[in-house]
């Protein structure tokens, strides 16, 4: 019997579970298979989980096989949706302001993340779920189980039986939270004292899965009193004798630090130097063939300025002969014009008849003598 699992024992067990729809492999606790599958987490430690047998810590069909088995026996089996974590729930999708999500375990641990992202495991409040949409303002996470609507395949091991207090106790907390070998723990009756290593101290998330932790020691251990230790040792100084050497140590090490930068500036000062002397030796080559180049740039532009002057003289010659010819043409039209009105007017006076002289009639004569 006393390999034998009973309901509320905690076991550890080694296990692969693989999606039957897709033939792939969704977690182990096998380093050599989850590299082979290509699932590897650096991040995770691959070694035997603890489980609690008890209905509704996982699959019903996995709890009814482990209860009354034994340790060191293997399982294989199926479980279809319905029995493993149920169909998708259109329920479960929930949408939820940027603010909200910003607000999270998971940024509250790294300030520097680049913000929510697609395929992204989130918690808020106390519900777990996946990022499945980000638009402006807006993220849209599916608290459905990653599993919800897929037949799973099981193979598992049960690898060992937690036994004593400290073996339960130590299993809880890695199931909850982690690192349960940095937790100090001291039984004495149904009461128990548990010292907090540091990540406690300043996490977050902490109160949450104290809350867990004293739920199942005070279910599944039966323990009363359940205390919390939080210690902040002073460290000691040291010896001033010891002070003194690692200084003449310190001091010898920042002489030898401060000897090499020195070489390395005399180095690098000589480095400058040379490179100003050559760059001075260049200045002074090239200081001739400037000042070539500037008198032949200036000997040119006089060149040009003096046939730019000839050029408009020539053209202001030109204008002033067009002037003159235009002139002169002009006043030989005009003493033509003026020779031919002479003449026309000449010409029609000469052709005037001359005004008839009054002779008077036989009468009048008559009539005046």
């Amino acid at each position: 019997m006393a390999n034998t699992i009973q309901e509320k024992d905690i076991v550890y067990i080694d296990y692969e579970v693989w999606i039957k729809e897709a033939h792939r492999l969704h977690d182990t606790t096998s380093k050599e298979l989850a590299e082979k599958e290509e699932i590897y987490d650096e991040n995770r430690k691959y070694e035997p989980l603890p489980l609690v047998v008890e209905d509704g810590r996982d699959v019903k069909i996995l709890i009814d096989l482990l209860t009354g088995g034994e340790v060191g026996k293997e399982y294989d089996f199926e479980v279809p949706p319905g029995d493993a974590f149920g169909v998708r729930d259109p329920e479960q999708i929930k949408l939820h302001s940027m603010r909200e999500v910003l607000r999270a375990p998971e940024f509250e641990k790294n300030k520097e993340s680049m913000g929510p992202y697609v395929g992204m495991d989130i918690t808020i409040g106390d519900k777990k779920g996946i990022i499945t949409t980000v638009t402006a303002g807006r993220v849209r996470v599916d608290y459905n189980h990653p599993l919800a609507g897929r037949t799973l395949s099981y193979k598992l091991k049960v690898d060992r039986l937690a036994k004593t207090q400290d073996e339960k106790a130590s299993a809880i907390i890695d199931m909850h939270y982690g690192l349960s070998t940095d937790f100090g723990l001291k039984f004495q009756g149904k009461n128990v004292m548990i010292t907090l290593p540091d990540p406690c101290k300043y996490d977050q998330r902490w109160h949450m899965f104290k809350i867990r932790i004293i739920t199942d020691l005070r279910d599944l251990l039966g323990l009363e009193t359940i205390t919390f230790l939080e210690e902040y040792v002073k460290k000691e100084r040291k010896d001033e004798n010891d002070g003194d050497k690692d200084d003449s140590k310190d001091g010898s090490k920042d002489k030898k630090a401060k000897d090499e930068l020195k070489d390395k500036n005399g180095k690098d000062e000589s480095k400058d130097k040379k490179a100003k002397d050559e760059s001075k030796d260049k200045k002074a080559k090239d200081e001739p063939k400037d000042k070539k180049a500037k008198d032949e740039s200036k000997d040119k532009k006089a060149k040009d300025e003096s046939k730019d002057k000839k050029a408009k003289d020539e053209s202001k010659d030109k204008k002033a002969k067009d002037e003159s010819k235009d002139k002169k043409a002009k006043d030989g039209k005009s003493s033509t014009t003026k020779k031919d009105a002479t003449k026309s007017k000449g010409k029609a006076k000469k052709d005037k008849p001359a005004p008839k002289k009054d002779v008077p009639s036989p009468e009048e004569y008559a009539s005046e003598e």
